[in-house]
């Protein structure tokens, strides 16, 4: 009979091999600036990030750590190409009514092309200096040294890494308030990508219910990652030269007038689910710190068999980037 941890050990090593495996198979074609190749590859580090720790504590010595610290790198070489990817793809999204030109429109289509196409090239010498057969052979390395272990020793890290990520949720949700403002609400989207990553983790390698948590946590993140898309496509607007003329000032007014009028929808059905958000993360919190405090085994929990109640009408929601 196998040790009873040794089916827990092999769901680790498969995930940390599997999202190793989703970056080096996107990794040619996000050189050559693939734009579903990026997003692949993008969405894949950061998953992987999110694995790493959680590597590292049942492989202290595995190279976790370093592995960690490339896939950083490798997630901000792919984040302007990707930011540009989207800024493209709201604007098409976003120009279809009267107040806006065709050419006004291939104006700034023509403008972020181009720089689309300079970050392309800076993207492909930033690949280059991270060799794809030392990240691979790294991989390997943390994924054999993960194999010889027996035992959970991970499952506190697992525990931990949960809490925190639900409480970075609450802090970043305080702190961005009921008023619009874009920074502060990109705060609260990145730390709810991040603990939908953890809770999908968490699903992953022990089995508990947390898909009614995950999919209130994804329909949030939808809203808010919305809301960046078309503030990120409202700062490159404004930073273009735009054709001279009354009539292309009133375009360029339009454009942004439709932004903003979208932001603000957006930002009217996210409160209207802020409450379920933080009560995914309180729910979240609450479970896990019996854990991380000792007081039984760590993630022998249920977090939820089903999604957590709200109220409030839902609004339209679209998302260029998605919610990976």
């Amino acid at each position: 009979m196998g040790h009873a941890t040794t089916g827990s050990l092999t769901t680790l090593v498969a995930a940390v091999r599997e999202r190793c495996a989703d970056i080096s198979a996107a990794w040619p074609k996000a050189a050559r600036g693939d734009t579903r190749a990026i997003h692949r590859a993008r969405t894949a580090s950061r998953r992987l990030r999110e694995l790493l720790p959680i590597a590292a504590a049942a492989a202290p010595k595995g190279g976790a750590g370093r592995l960690r610290r490339e896939a950083r790198r490798l997630t901000r070489a792919l984040g302007p190409v990707r930011e540009l990817d989207v800024a493209i793809a709201v604007l098409a999204d976003e120009t279809r009514g009267e107040a806006v030109t065709r050419s006004e429109i291939a104006a700034v289509d023509r403008a972020l092309e181009a720089e689309r196409i300079r970050a392309r090239d800076a993207l492909r010498t930033r690949l280059d200096a991270i060799d794809i057969e030392t990240w691979r052979g790294r991989c390997d390395e943390l994924v054999d040294a993960l194999a010889n272990l027996p035992g959970r020793s991970w499952e506190p890290a697992l525990a931990k890494r949960l809490r925190r990520r639900a409480l970075r949720v609450l802090e970043a949700q305080d702190a961005a308030g009921t008023l619009y403002a874009p920074e502060p609400l990109h705060r609260v989207r990145i730390a709810a990508k991040k603990l939908r990553y953890a809770l999908e983790i968490a699903r992953d390698l022990t089995g508990v219910s947390a898909d009614g948590l995950i999919a209130s946590v994804k329909g949030v993140q939808d809203r808010l990652g919305r809301i960046h898309d078309l503030n990120v496509l409202d700062q490159r607007v404004r930073s273009i030269a735009w054709p001279g003329g009354r009539r292309a000032a009133s375009g360029r007014l339009a454009l942004l007038s439709e932004l903003e009028r979208e932001c603000r929808e957006q930002h009217a059905a996210y409160l209207a689910r802020r409450d379920l958000l933080r009560n995914v993360a309180r729910e979240t919190a609450h479970a896990t710190s019996a854990g991380v405090m000792g007081r039984r085994r760590p993630l022998r929990m249920k977090l939820a068999a089903r999604t957590p109640r709200m109220t409030g009408r839902s609004g339209r929601a679209k998302s260029a980037a998605g919610s990976k």
